[in-house]
C-alpha cells in the first residue's frame, strides 16, 4: 500500500506542472463588475485552476496547468472576451544572472503615477 501511494504521488507530479503567472490589467473601473468579469472568464478556461484579481493593483494572478493551457492562450482568451488591455508581468527567468541582466527583467518596474478619472477624461478630449 505504501508503494502504491508513493507511485501515485510521483505520477501526479509528472502528469502536469502547475504554473502561476501574473497579468497586468488596464481599464478596470470597478472592483465588483470588472474584476469579477476577469475572474469568471479566466476561470472558464480549461486548465486554469485559480484566478485572483487585485483591482487596486490592476493585476490578475492565474494558476494553471501548463500541460492543458499556455500563458499565451490565456492572454489571448482574456483579450478576446473582455475589453481590458492585458500584458504579462515580467519575471526573471532561472537562466538570468542578476548581476548582468540583459533584458532588465530583474530591475523593479518603474512606478507610474496613477491618474485620476478627471485627468484621464481631459487627456482624451
Amino acid at each position: 500500500m505504501k508503494n502504491f501511494i508513493i507511485v501515485s504521488f510521483i505520477l501526479s507530479l509528472l502528469a502536469g506542472a502547475v504554473t502561476k503567472s501574473e497579468f497586468n490589467i488596464e481599464g478596470m473601473t470597478c472592483a465588483a463588475g470588472c474584476a469579477a468579469k476577469v475572474k469568471s472568464v479566466a476561470g472558464a478556461i480549461d486548465g486554469v485552476q485559480n484566478c485572483e484579481v487585485n483591482f487596486e493593483k490592476s493585476k490578475a494572478t492565474i494558476t494553471y496547468d501548463d500541460k492543458k493551457v499556455t500563458e499565451a492562450q490565456i492572454l489571448s482568451t482574456l483579450k478576446e472576451t473582455t475589453t481590458f488591455k492585458y500584458n504579462v508581468e515580467n519575471t526573471c527567468s532561472s537562466s538570468c544572472s542578476k548581476s548582468k541582466c540583459e533584458t532588465n527583467c530583474c530591475k523593479k518596474n518603474k512606478k507610474t503615477a496613477k491618474k485620476s478619472f478627471f485627468k484621464k477624461l481631459l487627456e482624451s478630449i
